[in-house]
């Protein structure tokens, strides 16, 4: 839908058409457009396809159109898009297509997954609109597609990076969390949830000074405070309170990420040394009884 929003021009196999123009009749539609138009530039990004609604095949494509799938304008008009759709999307766009027919969509937007000639995938944003005055039998309707291959690509890169991240942090036997300048959790790790006992949808409804020890909240909220203005060097001893109540103390840094000089997230590091400081404690005991 905002695909056909944008103020482009394109080519069909001569004919040139303007989007956004909404007009019932197909041919009306061709023609206004022409008229407004003229000589006007194409818009080489963009495929379009006029399709036969019964059988899906097409009727006239532009050059891009082919080129993304990697037919030629002659080849194109050979085929159907249900050959070319990926299966893992056909359903979703045949669904939409019916309720297209049936008026119940006056257009519909989709991202979906084509066949090249060449046996690879393309990813391309799809927009379909009918060709047919809103009453008669569906006939033709009009198909503009983008390729967004890079895109998807870089998502997929940075899903599967993010996957990575996640699994070294979950197996890591540090407390590693993320949280707003207001002290809302954005991400623990496992080892957080599993020392300190708390779920996920727990952690999800926590702020960071439900889980400071009293004693401490002071000092991490002043600590905060300066990072945020740049000063002092992260490092930090506090201690978290347990959903049982427990105390872990932990050491570690913590870092301020910032956006436009402002700051958006806090992330920490802490190290569990809740054992460490018992051991002192005692020792400090026992050096203390054997002075007495």
């Amino acid at each position: 839908q905002d695909l056909l929003k944008e103020p482009y021009v394109l080519e069909v196999l001569g004919l040139v058409l303007v989007g956004d123009l909404a007009v019932a009749d197909g041919f009306h539609f061709l023609r206004e457009a022409a008229d407004l138009v003229g000589d006007a530039d194409v818009d080489a990004a963009l495929g379009v396809a006029e399709i036969d609604t019964a059988t899906g095949r097409f009727i006239r494509v532009n050059r891009k159109d082919g080129e993304i799938v990697g037919y030629s304008v002659e080849e194109m008009l050979t085929l159907d898009f249900m050959t070319i759709t990926h299966p893992d999307d056909l359903t979703s766009d045949l669904a939409q297509m019916e309720q297209l027919r049936r008026g119940e969509l006056h257009e519909f937007t989709m991202e979906k997954r084509l066949f090249r000639k060449d046996g690879s995938i393309v990813w391309v944003d799809l927009t379909v609109s009918p060709l047919w005055v809103p009453g008669e039998s569906p006939t033709r309707h009009m198909a503009i597609v983008k390729d967004i291959t890079e895109r998807k690509q870089t998502e997929f890169a940075l899903r599967e990076s993010e996957a990575q991240l996640r699994g070294l942090f979950d197996n890591t036997s540090d407390l590693i969390q993320s949280i707003t300048p207001d002290g809302r959790i954005l991400f623990v790790n496992r080892a957080w949830r599993e020392t300190l006992g708390y779920s996920a949808e727990e952690v999800a409804v926590l702020n960071i000074f439900d889980v400071i020890y009293t004693d401490f909240r002071e000092h991490y909220s002043a600590l905060l405070q300066r990072l945020m203005a740049g000063e002092g060097d992260g490092i930090m001893e506090t201690s978290f309170r347990m959903k049982d109540g427990g105390i872990v103390a932990v050491e570690g840094h913590v870092t301020v990420g910032f956006e436009q000089g402002q700051p958006v997230a806090i992330r920490g590091i802490f190290r569990n040394v809740t054992e460490r400081m018992q051991a002192e404690q005692r020792i400090v005991e026992m050096a203390t009884h054997d002075v007495l």
